[in-house]
């Protein structure tokens, strides 16, 4: 019976999924459908490879406002947000994300 009960809730659980996906970050590494791990060469390495800004050349300072599934009818504004900023120092880098 249990056995029963655990596969019948474990099918139902696995079929929900949240109605909004994370687009990710950032312009170039949206457009190449998030594959950017490998390339790293921007500020944006911090949200999808962090060691990537240890290559950086200069300074870093990124932000974005994505506004979310404008004119939904209950009113609300759904958006996301990112801040990244990156100071590399020789072969050591510290990056901020938030």
């Amino acid at each position: 019976m249990y056995i029963y009960i655990f596969i019948i809730l474990s099918v139902m659980f696995n079929l929900s999924h949240a109605a909004f996906n994370d687009i990710g970050a950032g312009a170039k590494p949206v457009a190449m459908g998030n594959a950017y791990a490998g390339l790293a060469d921007s500020v944006y390495s911090i949200y999808y490879n962090p060691a990537g800004i240890a290559g950086l050349p200069a300074p870093e300072f990124a932000a974005e406002l994505s506004k979310l599934y404008t004119g939904l009818t209950d009113n609300s504004s759904l958006s996301l947000q990112h801040v990244f900023f990156c100071l590399p120092h020789k072969k050591v880098a510290v990056g901020f994300n938030y």
